[in-house]
């Protein structure tokens, strides 16, 4: 959804920020690279993208924000929503708001279908096992144990 892009006066504001941010970027290059890229997305996403492309140090120029790469692929359209994780695929707006594999909505739905039953309790111990393990203890100089 592309909404506006981004306009003269905007656009020297975020070369400004650039420059500030990566003083070895000048504001005539930075806004050559901002012009070339305009139509690559809304004013949003040509922020993200030369926001991104300033933060990887490995990027020598500001002509790379109008190329294709990483810093392109991390910024969204207004309005896009947040891409930081892989949603929860199960249908219901409940589900989508959490990261797939770590939802909430689903733990809830897991525990709302447990029916509480208690654990059942362990059998006896057979006296065969008993006899023998005080065995042991008597060997050992340990104190016998009496099992129900």
């Amino acid at each position: 959804m592309m909404t506006r892009s981004i306009t003269q006066d905007p656009a020297r504001v975020l070369a400004a920020l650039v420059t500030h941010l990566r003083p070895d970027w000048d504001v005539p290059g930075i806004l050559k690279a901002i012009y070339a890229a305009k139509d690559r997305g809304d004013a949003f996403r040509v922020a993200h993208a030369a926001l991104y492309a300033a933060e990887t140090p490995t990027n020598r120029t500001p002509a790379v924000i109008a190329l294709t790469g990483e810093h392109w692929a991390r910024g969204r359209d207004v309005g896009a929503g947040d891409t930081r994780f892989e949603r929860c695929d199960v249908p219901g707006d409940a589900h989508r708001s959490f990261p797939k594999g770590r939802c909430g909505a689903c733990r809830a739905d897991e525990l709302a279908a447990d029916d509480h039953s208690p654990t059942p309790v362990p059998a006896p111990i057979p006296a065969t096992y008993t006899g023998g393990a005080n065995l042991v203890r008597q060997a050992a100089g340990l104190p016998i144990k009496e099992h129900p």
